[in-house]
């Protein structure tokens, strides 16, 4: 597996999450970002067949983590 996020960009990663979460909260989400923004997740989304299960595991690993970490600040990739 890779090590936590190597490689990924924000994007990819904010992409491949939003396929974990379900519509109705990547909705949610997706409300919160600009139009720059969400145009370059959905695009990414159109991507995403080739992500693979160890970028996919790695993606929830970093979510996971850093959701548990209160010093997040919704800052990075």
């Amino acid at each position: 597996m890779l090590p936590v996020g190597q490689g990924l960009s924000g994007r990819r990663k904010a992409a491949i999450l939003l396929t974990f979460i379900g519509s109705q909260a990547s909705a949610t989400i997706l409300r919160q970002l600009t139009e720059g923004e969400v145009h370059d997740i959905t695009r990414e989304l159109s991507l995403l067949p080739s992500s693979t299960e160890d970028e996919r595991q790695s993606v929830l690993n970093d979510f996971v983590t850093k959701a548990g970490n209160s010093d997040v600040t919704g800052v990075g990739g």
